[in-house]
């Protein structure tokens, strides 16, 4: 028993300790070169699904025709996802010769929009972004710019979090930073962004309605045989993703089940014979980074059964039951306790146990065969 226990805590340990550590060894990889040629621009369709989005779409078409490229290359094609609120009428307002408005009289799910929306999208090179992305000025030429690389096949940006009075805007900020040191360690992205990206039309496979859209195009790209970039440059900025704890834990739950089912069905790149460095690199962050719940309660059970006999795993167990009482007193911390790090640091370690919670949940909908079809996120300025 001894011995079984003593195996599970290493392995739970080492399986904590390489994702945290992987992104710091991406830095020794050398990168492979991207060739970008002075050509001509090609024909660009920015491409917003939105459902309900009244409060975002005056801003986000305002910013969408602000970016810096050739009007006459440029179109923006915004299709509403079953809307029952106003949002038609706002982007009616605003349709001319730039910017087309499709609709569909029931909400049909992201997937099957965008599957319907890419047949009225005229350019060459397809950018999605949300309604509730702002994008900065230079956005569409920073990763328009890539695709003069024959072998590029599709760009993603970065996302920040504009200013936001949202609990826990810290820790989601820290955690957006550190996922985005990952994309830009890695010489090909080891993810994609929903917020900002653009890949060629013609790689634009249609999706089935229970996977992550942005993961699964990522990895249709790169199945096809093109590279998938990072540009840190391109930067769409956003609220905090989570507006509250139970937000948090449903839209990480959603987030893991759609994507596993997504790597499953594209399970093919995960041959590292095939798709060399990347297979490693997508196995860790989106494979073993989803299994992180798990190893963290095998670390607790494990510890606890053998500091029995070991007085230092007594020590270790004792470090990790303060870590889940300090998320545990951070909705007490926040209201009453007014020191500026002691909740900072409570913060990040709360976000992180609820977001474990969602990943464990998510997780366990992937498993049980449960599919998601649909999602209405939190909305509003």
């Amino acid at each position: 028993m001894i011995t079984v226990g003593l195996v599970i805590f290493v392995v739970s340990l080492f399986s904590l300790l390489i994702f945290f550590i992987y992104p710091f060894l991406l830095i020794l990889i050398p990168k492979r070169p991207v060739k970008i040629l002075d050509v001509e621009l090609p024909a660009v369709s920015l491409l917003i699904v939105v459902h309900n989005g009244e409060s975002l779409m005056q801003d986000k078409l305002v910013n969408s025709l602000s970016l810096h490229y050739p009007p006459e290359k440029y179109e923006i094609v915004v299709y509403s996802d079953g809307s029952t609120d106003s949002t038609v009428r706002v982007v009616s307002e605003f349709v001319y010769d730039r910017i087309r408005l499709f609709s569909h009289f029931q909400q049909e799910g992201k997937n099957k929009s965008l599957n319907k929306a890419i047949e009225h999208c005229k350019g060459e090179i397809v950018v999605f972004s949300d309604a509730d992305a702002i994008l900065s000025e230079d956005s569409l030429l920073e990763m328009v710019s890539y695709f003069s690389d024959p072998e590029v096949g599709g760009v993603t940006g970065k996302r920040v979090i504009k200013k936001d009075i949202a609990a826990l805007k810290d820790a989601q900020s820290l955690y957006i930073a550190f996922d985005s040191f990952i994309k830009s360690a890695a010489s090909d992205t080891t993810s994609n962004d929903g917020k900002i990206y653009a890949l060629r039309r013609s790689l634009f496979v249609q999706m089935p309605p229970s996977v992550a859209d942005d993961l699964y195009e990522w990895l249709a790209v790169i199945q096809a045989g093109y590279r998938f970039l990072y540009t840190g440059k391109a930067t769409a900025f956003i609220r905090v993703p989570a507006r509250d704890t139970a937000h948090e834990f449903l839209r990480r739950r959603r987030i893991v089940s759609t994507s596993l089912r997504g790597i499953y069905i594209m399970r093919s790149v995960l041959n590292p014979f095939r798709y060399g460095m990347f297979s490693i690199t997508l196995f860790v962050n989106k494979v073993l980074r989803r299994l992180l719940p798990i190893f963290a309660i095998l670390l607790l059970v494990s510890s606890l059964l053998l500091s029995v006999r070991y007085p230092v795993f007594r020590v270790v167990s004792a470090l990790q039951l303060c870590f889940y009482v300090t998320a545990l007193l951070y909705p007490f911390l926040f209201k009453h306790v007014k020191i500026f790090k002691i909740n900072k640091v409570a913060s990040i370690v709360y976000y992180f146990c609820i977001g474990n919670y969602g990943m464990l949940l998510g997780v366990m909908d992937f498993l049980n065969g449960k599919e998601i079809t649909s999602w209405t996120p939190k909305k509003g300025k």
